[in-house]
C-alpha cells in the first residue's frame, strides 16, 4: 500500500468535509460528485445498466473534458455520468501545473485553479449552453454545493474507479436515487470513502 499523501493533522475528529490546511490546489487525487438541482434526472436515463445521456448530458460530459484541456497538470482520470449527478477523479500533478497558490485561509475565498474553481467554471459553462439549449435563462441545473474527497491510497482509487464502473448497474443501491429503497443495502461508495479515511488517519 501506498499513501498517496500525508498530512500531519488527523482528520478523523473532524466533522468538516474539507480536510483542514489541504491544498485543493496541489497535487493528488480527488473524487468530485456534482449533483443535479433536487436530484433531478436532468443528464440522462438508464437503459439496461447503462447511462442514455440527454442533450444536457451530453453538453456535461462536452464541458468535463473541454476542462482538462485548459488545465496544466490537471487530467481527468475517470468518470460516470448518471441521471442526476457525476462523479470523477481528477488528478492533479503540481510540478505539471507550474503555478502552486497555496490553501486559502480567507472565508469564502475560491483559489485559481484550485478544485472548487474548477466546479465552479465546469457547472458555469454547462448551464450557460443548456439554458441556451432550452430557451430557459432561469434554468437551475446544479446543487449548489458539491462533495470532494481527498484519495489516500492506491487500494482506494482502484476501488472508486471500479466503482465508477459499476454505478450504471448499481443504481438501485446509489445514494443519489431519489426511488432507492433507504432501508435497503447501503451504497458500496459509503464503505470505499470510510475505508480511505481509516487508512491514512
Amino acid at each position: 500500500m501506498r499513501i498517496l499523501f500525508s498530512m500531519q493533522d488527523d482528520s478523523r475528529e473532524r466533522k468538516v468535509v474539507r480536510l483542514p490546511y489541504w491544498n485543493y490546489a496541489g497535487s493528488g487525487y480527488y473524487f468530485l460528485t456534482i449533483c443535479c438541482d433536487a436530484r433531478r434526472r436532468l443528464l440522462g436515463r438508464l437503459e439496461a445498466g447503462a447511462v442514455e445521456l440527454s442533450p444536457i448530458g451530453r453538453i456535461a460530459l462536452e464541458e468535463l473534458q473541454r476542462s482538462f484541456e485548459i488545465r496544466s497538470g490537471w487530467r481527468l482520470d475517470s468518470s460516470v455520468l448518471m441521471p442526476n449527478h457525476l462523479h470523477c477523479i481528477v488528478a492533479i500533478d503540481k510540478a505539471a501545473a507550474q503555478q502552486q497558490l497555496g490553501y486559502s485561509r480567507q472565508p469564502g475565498h475560491r483559489e485559481a485553479r484550485s478544485v472548487s474553481s474548477f466546479v465552479s467554471g465546469f457547472k458555469s459553462a454547462v448551464t450557460s449552453r443548456a439554458r441556451k439549449l432550452q430557451g430557459n435563462p432561469e434554468l437551475k441545473l446544479w446543487h449548489r454545493g458539491f462533495h470532494e474527497h481527498v484519495v489516500r491510497s492506491e487500494e482506494s482509487l482502484l476501488a472508486l474507479r471500479q466503482y465508477q464502473i459499476d454505478n450504471p448497474r448499481a443504481w438501485e443501491l446509489d445514494r443519489y436515487n431519489p426511488g432507492r429503497n433507504v432501508s435497503g443495502p447501503p451504497d458500496p461508495l459509503d464503505a470505499i470513502l470510510a475505508a480511505d479515511v481509516e487508512i491514512a488517519g
